[in-house]
């Protein structure tokens, strides 16, 4: 009840979130920075993303999915080709203004969401950034990526999605390229690197 209580408590702050980063080292990689958040910040955050998750898209890590990412596309015809999409620290990139219009967008729920901002707002660095190692930011980040999703859609791309990894079919290395090109101009546009 306690930790229930500071946490309705920390919304009514401007800036509820409350963390501290380390470095998770990670092999052939730099470091990776990991937020950890107070268990007030975490009780929220957990509560804040658990309001809106019914309008939020499925999540892509799902049990199963690392599965289905890795043989998708791989029955396709002999000269086809896999293009493989993945994106350089995503987590720590998202931009909450668009992370924060998409939740909007697909919840209707404006005081969620106005909680998801200020408790944002104490979480990254200059408006970006999600927790990592959390799933509640695997929610926040689906449906960030799934802004990239509807994009490919668009353009007749049919993709599989694993967290911040797409793979897609190509029937020639130009189609291929193309891909690639579209993935990174939407990608740009969220402020993501491929």
């Amino acid at each position: 009840p306690e930790l229930a209580e500071a946490s309705a408590i920390a919304l009514t702050v401007a800036t509820p979130a409350v963390t501290e980063v380390i470095n998770y080292p990670r092999a052939r990689f730099a470091p990776r920075p990991i937020e950890i958040l107070s268990p007030i910040s975490l009780t929220t955050y957990a509560a804040v993303v658990e309001e809106l998750r019914p309008a939020l898209p499925g999540p892509s890590r799902a049990s199963g999915e690392w599965k289905r990412h890795r043989e998708f596309g791989l029955d396709g015809a002999p000269d086809s080709y896999i293009v493989d999409i993945d994106y350089t620290a995503c987590y720590e990139l998202v931009e909450h203004p668009l992370l924060l219009q998409e939740v909007l967008l697909r919840s209707f729920d404006d005081l969620t969401v106005d909680s998801l901002r200020a408790l944002l707002a104490g979480l990254g660095r200059a408006d970006r950034g999600l927790p990592q190692m959390l799933s509640e930011s695997d929610v926040l980040a689906d449906a960030y990526m799934s802004i990239v999703d509807r994009r490919l859609a668009r353009h007749g791309r049919v993709i599989h999605r694993f967290a911040d990894d797409i793979r897609t079919v190509a029937d020639s290395l130009e189609y291929a390229d193309e891909t690639i090109e579209l993935a990174a101009q939407f990608s740009r546009e969220l402020g993501l690197l491929l």
